[in-house]
């Protein structure tokens, strides 16, 4: 979760403060149903926060208005933070994961600010057909597991503020579960539609 370098904000709690003294005056930028309007959602409940979501079709026109400070609040990856907390754009007040980022150790943890129910972590997986036969699956999980333990592939990622982590096939399996009924549960919750 980031604010514009210029924001008086500079942490989590000033963040909650100022939206509280403003309801329904402070923004967050978001991709409807993706998983900052998630986070945006999750702040609100956790905190009782009245925030308003502005909706956008890309990241990159939401990061366009977060930098200029049309938005206030800009719920994103590690990936498209980066660069702007680099170039001196955003400030990033908390990571919502469950633990710091290496490439920002500074930065607190939502946990660690008081929000642990905020704790989202973005992952990319590899899946196959449900009929593909179990050895063909082991040996495909085996050979990734090698490609993101090497050095080449663990420093592009690192360099993009990702952080490699592999799993094996019944682990996969029970974490895209217990996803599935978190995410929808926080969907039922907000109210969230598909329009």
């Amino acid at each position: 979760m980031a604010v514009t370098n210029s924001s008086p904000v500079k942490s989590m709690n000033e963040l909650v403060a100022m939206a509280k003294s403003r309801p329904g005056k402070i923004n967050y930028a978001a991709i409807v149903g993706g998983v900052p309007h998630f986070m945006g959602e999750m702040l609100k409940s956790a905190r009782g926060l009245d925030i308003v979501m502005i909706p956008y079709k890309s990241t990159t026109d939401a990061e366009v208005d977060v930098i200029s400070g049309r938005v206030e609040i800009w719920f994103t990856t590690m990936a498209s933070a980066l660069p702007q907390v680099k170039g001196g754009k955003v400030r990033v007040l908390g990571v919502a994961g469950e633990k710091r980022a290496a490439v920002l150790p500074e930065v607190p943890t939502m946990a660690e600010v008081g929000l642990p129910t905020i704790d989202v972590s973005v992952g990319f997986f590899i899946l196959t057909a449900a009929a593909t036969p179990k050895p063909i699956v082991n040996a495909l999980n085996r050979e990734i597991v090698k490609a993101i333990g090497t050095k080449d592939v663990r420093d592009r990622l690192a360099a993009a503020g990702v952080e490699p982590k592999s799993s094996s096939p019944e682990e996969l399996d029970a974490l895209l579960k217990s996803e599935v009924a978190r995410w929808g549960k926080i969907i039922k919750e907000s109210g969230i539609r598909v329009e």
